[in-house]
């Protein structure tokens, strides 16, 4: 795309249906997006699945051998669920 072209479009410019992203993103990123995966479908996982792996990572790092119940209610999960992400790091 011609640079001169991207550098003069404005977020009210882009279709109500993608400003969401380009209001994230940035217009610059969201021309870049658009040339990148133009024309297809996209999905976007929540974020507490791309987060996941660092989140357990703390959990486990935080783990004193028996403070279950505080990391449960630090990170918003049950206690069982935390057993097991300790569980995994053996």
């Amino acid at each position: 795309m011609d640079i001169g072209i991207a550098e003069d479009l404005t977020l009210d410019m882009i279709p109500k249906c993608y400003r969401d992203i380009a209001e994230v993103a940035g217009v610059k990123i969201f021309i870049s997006l658009c040339e990148k995966f133009g024309g297809t479908s996209l999905y976007f996982p929540k974020s507490g699945s791309v987060t996941r792996p660092a989140r357990d990572m703390h959990i486990r790092s935080e783990f004193d051998g028996g403070n279950y119940r505080q990391l449960a209610c630090r990170y918003g999960l049950c206690e069982t669920q935390v057993r097991k992400i300790v569980a995994e790091k053996d």
